[in-house]
């Protein structure tokens, strides 16, 4: 209950009803299970949000990741969320490839 008392406040990020939003739309679509090379998947998302948070010296380090069977729309949301969140939470600690 407090979290959803933080979104009606204005509280914590302030992306959150945009995310909510979001993951309402991705989730009336029909899901289709493809497969995914999640490597590949989490480097165009971080390479996508280098843009958006052009922070210096910011790099993404994955170890090995096993391709998946699921929904990439569905899991490039979850990886959009993460990335961004460990980018604009990172202060000066270095995130690397």
């Amino acid at each position: 209950m407090s979290y959803l008392k933080n979104v009606r406040n204005g509280n914590g990020k302030e992306n959150t009803i945009t995310d909510l939003l979001d993951f309402s739309r991705i989730g009336r679509q029909e899901v289709k299970t493809v497969e995914i090379d999640m490597r590949k998947l989490a480097h165009e998302v971080f390479d996508e949000l280098r843009q958006v948070y052009p922070k210096p010296n910011i790099e993404l380090k994955l170890g090995d990741i096993p391709p998946i069977t699921g929904d990439r729309n569905l899991i490039r949301f979850v990886f959009t969320n993460l990335i961004s969140n460990a980018i604009k939470f990172s202060g000066h600690k270095k995130l690397r490839r």
